[in-house]
């Protein structure tokens, strides 16, 4: 794997208002604010069984092969989530809670759960990309998905970063962000 240090950018864009480039969920909203931070907050207490709900923002990154990125985000809630970076990039996946989930040489989705607290919390996701992964890439902060044993009926998120490395750093805008007030 290729040496790079963490850089401390957020790669996510608008991650203080969950504003342009995040798909929120219908039924879920971002009009909870806190410390600054519009907060999605999903509530879905009577999700079909077979149906999830996703927090996303699509086409997040073109990422480079072979290195590390770091996930975090502050959360609470009352079950479990699942982080994505898809598709087919992931190859090792290790999570704040011990978790460590592997695919093939080709790349999996990167999925990994999270289970929430009714307390905020910090939670961090580094995900190992491929030798081969090339192409877009989509991250999921939070899917709530109802066919998964314990999966949160509600989950709140907010401050989500993104970026090179494996240690998660203090939340920062993205640079793009200050200098289209987008933040």
């Amino acid at each position: 794997m290729a040496e790079l240090k963490p850089t401390g950018r957020n790669i996510l864009r608008n991650t203080q208002t969950l504003g342009s480039g995040w798909e929120i969920p219908s039924g879920g909203t971002k009009s909870t604010v806190i410390d600054g931070f519009n907060v999605y907050v999903g509530n879905y207490s009577d999700m079909p069984s077979g149906d999830y709900r996703d927090c996303i923002y699509r086409d997040a990154l073109d990422p480079l092969q072979n290195v590390e990125y770091t996930l975090s985000f502050w959360g609470k809630g009352n079950g479990i989530i699942q982080c994505y970076l898809y598709p087919s990039a992931i190859v090792k996946a290790v999570n704040s809670q011990g978790i460590t989930v592997t695919w093939g040489s080709s790349g999996g989705d990167g999925r990994i759960p999270f289970t929430l607290t009714d307390q905020w919390q910090k939670y961090w996701v580094t995900w190992t990309t491929s030798k081969v992964v090339a192409g877009k890439k989509s991250v999921i902060v939070c899917r709530q998905e109802s066919n998964i044993t314990g999966h949160a009926t509600e989950a709140s998120i907010y401050g989500p970063k993104l970026e090179l490395g494996s240690k998660a750093t203090n939340w920062t805008p993205a640079p793009e962000d200050s200098l289209s007030g987008g933040y």
